[in-house]
């Protein structure tokens, strides 16, 4: 029975990788390494709890203050040039002063080395995606690499270097997307390319009757569709303290009731900064069912995440995202989605979406994925 390897870090890639694992183990001897990425029980145990599956294989440790290194600093400064991915991606192998980044490489590939597998999978545009690609790279791996393709055209987000640098070395793609497609044939990657859609949406819809039981809102004394959900986590919304106290002050002017699920960096700056109003709530981070029950039932949703932009698509939840660009123009409203980029939170209008049928969103992306896999190994 052939070997697979699944990597998970972070939150997002838990909740993508639950369905993967799940319908994979049937038939194959499967192994998930939690990178530790997200190494807060709270942050990533209770995924698992939640999910009723089991918990990682291996749980790698990683250290908790590790730095960014020298070509941590280069890769993610903006000056990443598209045309040296060979050069890079070599400096990558060998470089051992990359912070988390090689951290995450070296201890994945002691993993890897013990198992030995025939295929390894990677998902979305962490830091334990290319970083774990990279392990599976030197020691000649097929790499499957889930979510393949996305572009925003933004070299300054550490993430569209991560997509980037990843295609690069993967050897199957599993797009949820047809301009993912057209990205990957942009940069000259023309085989392997599946579109079998949105593993995220596969939990989503396994999950959604009882995520419907729980009404979340009522245990936070909210009424259905009076309220408005934000999650805002990048950098350039929280860590700089003028943009943060712009964005809290937007939302404490819409006249809404603010309820925001809140990392512990952030709550400290907001702590700082007395950015506090009666209307905002700020609440600690949620598990998937409690979060995603506050979604489906809130008014709309304010975020700068993209694979909250998918899940509101998929619920038909209005969501405005605070950036400048999206990878994912499938959820854009003028597309299929319900999904608006605003560059400030005064941009929002009233908006009330009209249910589109999703393709290949409908809860069997896995299964597509199993069947590739089988005709990889099978050629």
């Amino acid at each position: 029975m052939k070997n697979i390897v699944i990597i998970v870090g972070t939150r997002p890639n838990f909740i993508k990788a639950f369905p993967v694992r799940e319908i994979l183990s049937k038939y194959y001897n499967v192994t998930l390494i939690h990178t530790g990425q997200h190494y807060d029980s709270f942050m990533s145990d209770i995924f698992f709890h939640q999910l009723n599956c089991p918990k990682p294989d291996i749980h790698i440790s990683l250290l908790e203050k590790t730095r960014a290194g020298k070509l941590d600093n280069f890769l993610y400064s903006g000056k990443f040039n598209k045309c040296k991915i060979k050069q890079t991606i070599k400096k990558l192998l060998i470089e051992e002063n990359c912070g988390k980044l090689s951290e995450i490489r070296n201890l994945v590939e002691k993993e890897l080395i013990k198992i030995n597998p025939d295929l390894l999978l990677v998902f979305g545009d962490v830091t334990s995606t290319i970083a774990s690609a990279l392990a599976g790279y030197k020691l000649n791996i097929p790499i499957g690499h889930i979510e393949s393709g996305l572009r925003s055209e933004d070299l300054k987000m550490p993430e569209e270097v991560n997509r980037i640098l990843c295609d690069s070395i993967s050897d199957i793609f599993f797009v949820t997307e047809n301009s993912a497609i057209k990205n990957l044939y942009n940069s000259g990657i023309n085989k392997n390319i599946f579109l079998v859609g949105n593993t995220m949406i596969d939990t989503q819809t396994k999950f959604i009757n009882k995520i419907n039981t729980i009404d979340y809102y009522k245990k936070l004394n909210l009424t259905k569709k009076q309220y408005v959900l934000v999650t805002l986590h990048r950098p350039s919304n929280v860590d700089c303290e003028k943009q943060l106290k712009k964005n809290i002050s937007q939302l404490a002017s819409l006249n809404e009731t603010i309820i925001y699920p809140i990392h512990p960096r952030t709550k400290l700056k907001i702590q700082k900064l007395n950015l506090y109003y009666d209307n905002i709530k700020i609440i600690d981070p949620l598990g998937y069912f409690e979060f995603t029950s506050l979604m489906m039932n809130s008014k709309y949703v304010i975020t700068d995440s993209g694979g909250i932009q998918e899940e509101t698509t998929s619920l038909f939840i209005p969501c405005y995202t605070l950036r400048k660009n999206t990878e994912r123009p499938y959820t854009l409203r003028e597309n299929y989605g319900t999904n608006k980029l605003i560059s400030s939170i005064d941009e929002i209008d009233n908006y009330n979406p009209e249910k589109n049928n999703n393709y290949l969103w409908d809860g069997k992306a896995s299964n597509r994925i199993l069947n590739q896999i089988d005709k990889f190994f099978r050629n």
